[in-house]
């Protein structure tokens, strides 16, 4: 069996005028033993000799043998005693190794030992370091990974390609360069990524995931340059309560105030020039998508239970307002009573052209109109009336498309065969005013001679007498 002795922390204390005469000679010697390419584990006797050179040489002192040196996961301490003239001469640590009740074997290279009253060459003490020259650091010098351990368990290890793993676990993916994982996360595999938490894990660069204690499935990135929170407690950003500040998060995101504001925002940008945005207005939330510089669509939520789109604030007379110009609806609303008003003025129009009310009343009355029921909730929706889009395009040629009918549209139609109507009416009554005065000057006519023979009649009478 072939073991190496890999120097960790080799160090030579040998302690001077502040420590007892008693243990001046004496020295802690800390390495790592590892067989057949694993740490070593269990009781091993050592064989020590020091050498006046790194090889060949003279033997300063020893060999010594301790027996019995406790080997936990690969690593030992144990004390060193040569007595104190080798002890200040310095020199070089050839060592010998063997199982309990084995043969010695020699181990290649030997450590070098400083003399009484010199820095340790690679040593770090446990009490804080000073005057560390230039270029010193504590690591590995060798494609071999860094690695902390509390009570026998690893707690970190810093990997040759840059990865940190805090609290690893075993069953993780292999970390990417550069990349960070954190507590029991199932691995940070995306270079120059982050993952953390509970069950979290990133297949791809640069993305973050954390995983929240509860979870079950694996949070995980989909692409690079990802943020991705599991949280089931809620979100907080600048706040740990609900907004009452008397209850925890509740599977919400809470966007708190900045220092000194009321306000809370929040955007979101979708390319170069374009955003989605959220932010308090007049004590009211406003949600909008802007394009490059143009506001092209918003809404807002006032506080008396109102809606407001495209820019529009709602009220309590018009809880649902739309826009506030030709381009975002006029101010067209619903009213308090539920009475959706059109806007209408003579300002928000143009291109304006007579129209033939009789030809729209002929259209209108050959129109098939008829009562009909929705596809899409019909039996909740109840029965309607009237013409179906197709038929009302063909025949006036309003609005964008002919599967539409525009409120507006269909009461101008409505009015306009009033009018149309009513001159029809007009006219037919005109036409009957005159038949009617025809008849009457014939009944005038017609009275007037037969008061003539009624005289005519009395006369004659009058002369038989």
């Amino acid at each position: 069996m072939k073991k190496n002795l890999i120097p960790l922390l080799f160090s030579m204390v040998l302690f001077g005028a502040a420590a007892p005469t008693a243990q001046a000679e004496s020295f802690n010697y800390h390495g790592s033993l590892s067989s057949a390419g694993k740490p070593a584990d269990g009781s091993y006797d050592l064989r020590l000799t020091l050498y006046s050179a790194e090889t060949g040489g003279r033997v300063l002192a020893g060999p010594i043998d301790l027996h019995g040196v406790d080997v936990r996961d690969g690593n030992f301490s144990t004390a060193v005693d040569f007595g104190p003239a080798a002890t200040s001469m310095g020199g070089w640590l050839g060592v010998d190794v063997r199982s309990v009740g084995g043969a010695w074997e020699s181990l290649d290279g030997r450590s070098t030992v400083a003399p009484t009253g010199s820095a340790c060459p690679g040593s770090w003490t446990l009490d804080g370091n000073a005057a560390n020259p230039a270029g010193s650091y504590v690591g590995t010098a060798d494609l071999q990974d860094l690695v902390f351990k509390t009570n026998g368990s690893t707690r970190a290890i810093i990997r040759t390609n840059g990865g940190t793993e805090l609290y690893p676990w075993s069953s993780a993916a292999p970390i990417g360069q550069g990349a960070f994982s954190s507590n029991f996360s199932n691995g940070a595999a995306g270079a120059y990524s982050f993952a953390a938490g509970w069950n979290s894990k990133t297949n791809n660069t640069g993305s973050f995931v954390w995983g929240d204690r509860d979870s079950t499935a694996i949070y995980q990135d989909t692409g690079a340059n990802q943020f991705i929170i599991g949280a089931k407690g809620g979100v907080g950003i600048n706040t740990s309560t609900a907004d009452d500040g008397t209850a925890p998060l509740n599977k919400t995101l809470t966007l708190a105030p900045v220092e000194g504001s009321s306000a809370v925002s929040f955007a979101m940008r979708v390319g170069t020039n374009q955003s989605w945005q959220f932010a308090n207005l007049f004590s009211a939330m406003t949600y909008g998508f802007s394009n490059s510089g143009s506001l092209t669509l918003s809404a807002v939520f006032g506080t008396n239970q109102t809606i407001g789109l495209n820019g529009a604030i709602g009220t309590a007379a018009q809880p649902l307002k739309v826009g506030h110009d030709a381009n975002t609806g006029n101010g067209a609303y619903l009213s308090g009573g539920g009475v959706w008003t059109n806007a209408s003025s003579r300002f928000f129009k143009q291109g304006f052209a007579d129209v033939d009310s009789a030809a729209v009343l002929a259209k209108l009355v050959k129109m098939p109109i008829q009562t009909w029921t929705y596809l899409d909730g019909g039996a909740t929706d109840g029965r309607h009336l009237g013409p179906v889009a197709e038929d009302f395009a063909t025949a006036f040629g309003l609005g964008q498309d002919s599967q539409h009918i525009s409120t507006v549209d269909a009461n101008g139609v409505a009015l306009v065969a009033i009018q149309g109507l009513n001159s029809k009416l007009e006219g037919d009554n005109a036409e009957l005013r005159g038949r009617l005065d025809q008849v009457q000057a014939e009944n005038d006519a017609l009275r007037e001679r037969i008061e003539k023979l009624a005289v005519a009649v009395e006369h004659l009478s009058n002369k038989a007498e």
